[in-house]
Parts: structure tokens; C-alpha cells; sequence
């Protein structure tokens, strides 16, 4: 009997999902919010009780063995009873509220429920499904015993909804499996050092372990690093997240699967992009109340995965923006549906390291197996640095305060706060009479008053749908967004500098050092991952800052005769900029020159 591993929120969400994708405040901050909530509520846990409970079981349906897995946020002990608990951020009003908000909430606690009793041979299990508003932090509880012979009943039927669909996928999933298994490499001759970095991509993601390749360019190190990780792919969950600096790598990425899949290879491959790019609309505001795509997307996603499954294989912008349209679903939000069902996923190096914008159902919950490429690795050191720092301008506090005057309810007062604390700092700054002032912690009325301006906007951003200055404070909103979302991340790597510019004066979290995430990110959340370039020079410096000095290594040399090498300085003309305009000529003289040289094949 074939056994197939399935994570119960993509069956539960499949099955059961209805209704508007979340507002755009919602939406761009629910992790934010999620992580606060679940921290809030399981700090209150007593010494009995478990947080975080792994939890799987086998369930035979017709012929397939389905492993349904999850996590469930808490197992309490309340007046001797065990509760397995579920818990739902939200920022909608739950007084009055009848019943959960969404049905699969329910679902997905009752398949953790049976998983939960099946495992501890329980014929009972008491469940609670506990919603928490943010930023009150009250909460309602639907609290319920159920029968294990009724619950796994349920699963059964969800199982039976969710067949032919899953049908489809097992389907390319097998004929990935047995494609693969005769992979052959798809150029005619293999280029030197392209055969050794082939072996020690495959070893190190056999071994889950972190291999740093410097390989020069020219050798071939997307598809050496892309078929030495193929022929590891092995189990149904496993996938291939290939992350690059640039548009230009994730266009050699897809080139790259389009020449495995001339080889026959039976494989789904999508390019991410940015919302902006993919957005259908002019300006992109989520909302469900402003933007048709988002309004009722679960009701018609699944018709639209079903469509765009069938009938194509690569994914890109343009492909996912016509499947929107037709099925009048978001295209960025399609994508990542899209991806849950993909081999492959190509996408910057954002997708998966950037706080903010990381693909939590990849890289933080335990549905899939990443086996993670980064194309240009030292561009990631930068990258990182950028990724957990953020800034505010002091002139832009000036312009949200000036021009949200009049605006009910009126975020004055907390504007009037984050200005006033501004300026507090930037007296203390000025007394070292330097461009830039460092700090070690952000000043904590600062702190609170970016924490009260944020509940104020998102007041505004759900109550005013088609102000005249939504713009504005949407703005507003996501940059102050942003702020707490870095602080929760700060710690001793970072810094807080006080800059002082032409005509602003900017306030930044800095982030020095990012190894200690990127570590946790390479070694917690994904299964092996390979860093390659061809300037990952010195190695114990990008190893070092990068994660935190593990790793295997591997230095490949050039395999270009040094003798065709050829180089020539031109040092005659002047770059000054008041000598520019009388070099020019000389330039392009010397540089249709270097043409010639490199046209002839004598060249020693």
C-alpha cells in the first residue's frame, strides 16, 4: 500500500476554506501578530502542560496510507482534564461571536484532536478552539468533548473531499518519482569541476548538512548544484528552494529545470515575484472591501489550482497573472498556493531569510522538506545585514502628523508621542556634533510610542477603505509595521544610529551581524542547504558570517588555461568629471580595441 504524507492544514484548508483573502493590514502583518499572540498565551502555561506537540498518525483510505501531520500549540491539564488546544490571532471583535470564525479552524483542531487520541488510545478528547484579539488580547474559547470513533469519522470525510484532488498531485508525484530515477545529465560533456561539485551537492544533502562552494564562472554551478540535489529527491514532501540575489539567477534557475525537463523529467517549477509585479490592479491594497481578487479568494482557488495544475508545468509572472484574471483570484497569493504543489521554487533570497517576508508554510512549520540552493552566496552577507534592519525619517513623522490632523479616529496623540520622542533623541544626538550617533538600545519611549502609532493606523486602514488619504496612512502603517517587526528581532548584533542628513534626520535599527538567524534558518528550517559563487573568498569570512563558522568547504579552481588570460590597462584617460566629456572618444577607441583582442582565437 502506498504511503503518502499529507500536512493537515493544507487538507483542512482545501477542504474547508471560504471566504476573502485577510485585508492588507491583516494580511502583511498576521505573522507579526501570530507570534506575539501564540507567545502571549503560552507563557501562561502552567509546568504540566506542552506547547508545540508534533503530532501524525496513519489513516488507510482505499488504497493509500495517508500520514496526516501537524503541531499542536498546546496540551493543557485543567481540573484533571486534558485539553488539546488551538490558538487563532485576530483583530475582529469577538464579543457577540457565536461560533468559530472560520470552519476550518474547527477542522484542523478535530484532526489534531484524533491524531492526539488515536496516539494516547483515548476514546475521548477535549478540545478548545481559543481566539485571542490583538491588540486587547481578550479571548473567546469553543470549548467541546468529542468521541475518537466521531472524530476520525470526520477526517475520513475530509480524506474523501480531498481525494481527487489529491489523486492529481500523487499522480505527478509518482511520475516525478519514477522520472527521476533515470536521470541522466542533460549537457553532452560535463565541465571540469562540474562532476566534483555535483558529488558534494549530493553528499551534503544526503547528509543534511551546509556545504560553501567557490567555483569560478563558467564551470556550470546551477545545474551542478540543481542535479546533484535532484537525484537526493526522494519522498513526496521534499522540494528544492533555489534562492539567488538577482532577476538574471532566477532566469538561469528556470532555463536550467527547462533543460532536466527535455530530459523527460516529470517536474513543477514556479519563479516568485513580488506582489507589485503581480498585483492586477494599479495600486496594490489587499482589502477585500477595495480589491475583487481578494474578495471571496477561497471560494474560487481551488478551482483555479485545479486549472492551472493541469495544464502547465513552469510558473512564472506572466502565466500566474493570466490564470488571476480568468479565475479572478490574486496572482502573488495563487503563486504561493501554487508553490505548496511545485518541486522547484525559485525566488530571491527574501523568500527564504527575510523576516518580513519569509514563506512561513515552507521555512517555519515542519509540512515540508527544504532542500535549499543560495545562487551568489556572498551577495547574501549584505543582503542579510539589510534584511533585519529597518528606519524611520523624522520627516515623515512630521508629514504623518501634519497631514492625518482632522482625521477621525484622530492617531494625533500617538503621532504627537513618536514626534516628541524624536525629537528627544535627536537633542542627545546632536551633543556629539557627528553625522551618525550610535545607541545600544532603541530609547524606550520611542519604542511605545512606534508601537501606539501602529494601533492607531491600523484603526484607520479597517475603518477608512476610500479616504482620500488612505494612501498616506497605508504608507504609514507598513513602515511602522516593518519597525516592530525588527525589534522583535533585536539583540546584541544590532545597533540603534541616529543619522543626520542634508534635510532629514533618520533613526535605524542596525543590523551588524545576521549569522545567528541565518544559521537558525539553514540548520532548523531547512533539511541541507548549498551556498556556491565564484567569490566566496576568503571562506572562513563568508562561513563565519553567514553561519556562525559551520559548514562544509569547497574551492574548485579555474579551468581556463592561464595563458589565454589577457590584461590590458589603459590608464591614459581622465575620469575627472571636468575631463569627462574630452575622454569619451579615447574610451570607446580603447574599448572597441579590447573587442578585437578578444575576437582572435591566437590570443596568448
Amino acid at each position: 500500500m502506498e504511503k503518502v504524507t499529507l500536512a493537515v492544514k493544507d487538507l483542512v484548508n482545501y477542504v474547508y476554506a471560504t471566504g476573502d483573502l485577510s485585508s492588507q493590514s491583516q494580511g502583511q502583518n498576521r505573522a507579526y501578530i501570530g507570534t506575539q499572540i501564540h507567545q502571549h498565551r503560552q507563557a501562561s502555561y502552567g509546568l504540566d502542560d506542552f506547547k508545540e506537540v508534533a503530532v501524525d498518525g496513519e489513516i488507510d483510505f482505499a488504497d493509500i496510507t495517508y500520514r496526516l501531520v501537524g503541531r499542536i500549540d498546546g496540551v493543557l491539564f485543567e481540573d484533571g482534564v486534558r485539553i488539546i488546544e488551538e490558538i487563532k490571532s485576530t483583530t475582529q471583535v469577538l464579543e457577540g461571536l457565536q461560533k468559530p470564525l472560520q470552519e476550518a479552524h474547527l477542522r484542523q483542531l478535530m484532526v489534531y484532536g484524533f491524531l492526539y487520541a488515536k496516539a494516547q488510545q483515548l476514546e475521548t478528547v477535549t478540545l478548545r478552539l481559543l481566539y485571542i484579539h490583538y491588540p486587547s488580547m481578550s479571548q473567546k474559547a469553543f470549548t467541546q468533548t468529542y468521541d475518537t470513533a466521531f472524530l476520525a469519522q470526520e477526517a475520513y470525510v475530509a480524506l474523501e473531499t480531498y481525494r481527487a484532488w489529491h489523486e492529481k498531485i500523487l499522480a505527478h508525484l509518482w511520475a516525478r518519482e519514477r522520472t527521476l530515477e533515470g536521470l541522466k545529465f542533460p549537457f553532452i560533456d560535463i565541465r571540469e569541476g562540474q562532476a566534483l561539485l555535483i558529488e558534494k551537492t549530493y553528499e551534503t544533502m544526503i547528509d543534511k548538512d551546509i556545504l560553501y562552494a567557490s567555483a569560478p564562472t563558467g564551470i556550470g554551478k546551477t545545474m551542478a548544484t540543481l542535479y546533484g540535489t535532484l537525484k537526493t529527491i526522494h519522498r513526496y514532501d521534499e522540494k528544492i528552494f533555489y534562492a539567488t540575489a538577482k532577476n538574471a539567477g532566477k532566469q538561469v534557475a528556470r532555463q536550467m529545470v527547462e533543460k532536466v525537463k527535455e530530459e523527460g523529467v516529470a517536474l513543477k517549477a514556479i519563479t516568485l515575484n513580488s506582489k507589485e509585479s503581480l498585483c492586477l490592479r494599479d495600486e496594490v491594497d489587499c482589502d477585500p472591501a477595495i480589491c475583487p481578487f481578494a474578495k471571496d479568494y477561497y471560494d474560487r482557488v481551488n478551482e483555479a489550482l485545479k486549472d492551472i495544475f493541469a495544464h502547465d508545468v513552469l510558473y512564472d509572472g506572466p502565466l500566474l497573472k493570466q490564470y488571476g484574471a480568468l479565475h479572478k483570484v490574486c496572482p502573488h497569493e495563487l503563486a504561493l498556493d501554487v508553490a505548496r504543489y511545485c518541486d522547484v521554487i525559485i525566488g530571491d533570497f527574501n523568500y527564504a531569510f527575510d523576516p518580513r517576508i519569509q514563506l512561513v508554510r515552507f521555512f517555519e512549520e515542519d509540512d515540508y522538506k527544504i532542500k535549499l540552493l543560495v545562487d551568489e552566496a556572498h551577495n547574501l552577507i549584505d543582503r542579510s545585514r539589510a534584511m533585519y534592519s529597518t528606519s524611520l525619517s523624522y520627516e515623515e513623522i512630521k508629514r504623518w502628523h501634519h497631514h492625518l490632523d482632522g482625521i477621525s479616529p484622530s492617531p494625533l496623540k500617538a503621532l504627537s508621542a513618536l514626534k516628541k520622542a524624536a525629537e528627544t533623541i535627536m537633542n542627545q544626538a546632536t551633543q556629539a556634533h557627528q553625522p551618525m550617533v550610535a545607541f545600544k538600545d532603541v530609547p524606550k519611549a520611542f519604542h511605545k510610542a512606534v508601537e501606539d502609532t501602529y494601533k492607531a493606523l491600523e484603526i484607520l486602514m479597517e475603518q477608512h477603505k476610500q479616504h482620500r488619504l488612505r494612501s498616506l496612512f497605508k504608507n504609514a502603517f507598513f513602515e511602522v509595521l516593518q519597525w516592530l517587526r525588527i525589534a522583535h528581532y533585536y539583540e546584541e548584533a544590532h545597533v540603534f544610529l541616529v543619522h543626520h542628513e542634508r534635510d532629514d534626520v533618520r533613526f535605524e535599527m542596525a543590523c551588524l551581524d545576521a549569522s545567528k538567524p541565518l544559521k537558525e534558518t539553514m540548520t532548523q528550517q531547512v533539511e541541507s542547504a548549498v551556498l556556491f559563487s565564484a567569490t566566496l573568498e576568503p571562506l572562513n569570512y563568508h562561513q563565519d558570517l553567514l553561519t556562525q563558522g559551520i559548514g562544509r568547504s569547497l574551492m574548485l579552481p579555474s579551468p581556463y588555461d592561464p595563458r589565454r588570460l589577457g590584461l590590458f590597462v589603459d590608464n591614459a584617460p581622465s575620469i575627472r568629471y571636468r575631463d569627462r566629456r574630452g575622454s569619451i572618444e579615447r574610451i570607446q577607441r580603447s574599448e572597441e580595441h579590447t573587442s578585437e583582442l578578444q575576437s582572435h582565437s591566437d590570443l596568448v
